[in-house]
């Protein structure tokens, strides 16, 4: 009997801790502003900057330096640092290997949202 408590107890931390944990990377819902839609606008809101990013697909945090004259961003997750090259495309921002995105800014914040409608990142 006791055995089946200190499992049951378990099983109860284990759906807890896993309820927060996805609750943390559940992705905010895309602002109701009206998205960048010029090459010009998305350089200028991202270049020379360095934001705390918070990804949701996959869950990650980080800080991104976007460079466009290199066009590249700069990422430092931890302990891993990696560059990756940009680009903007008709109005959208562009990493290399992923889909290019919608940019979104309300207040600091600059949300990049993927073609599907979702949010992939937020930056402030």
């Amino acid at each position: 009997m006791r055995v089946m408590i200190a499992g049951a107890l378990v099983l109860t931390v284990t759906f807890s801790t896993m309820c927060i944990v996805a609750a943390q990377q559940q992705a905010p819902p895309v602002p109701s502003v009206t998205p960048l839609s010029t090459d010009s606008e998305v350089i200028k809101a991202l270049d020379g900057q360095t934001r705390k990013v918070t990804m949701y697909n996959p869950s990650m945090s980080a800080t991104g330096t976007w460079d466009w004259k290199n066009k590249r961003i700069h990422i430092i997750s931890g302990s891993a640092k990696f560059d990756k090259p940009w680009n903007v495309k008709k109005g959208k921002y562009c990493v290399q290997g992923e889909p290019c995105r919608t940019l979104y800014i309300d207040g600091g914040k600059i949300y990049e949202v993927n073609p599907d409608g979702h949010v992939h990142a937020v930056s402030e």
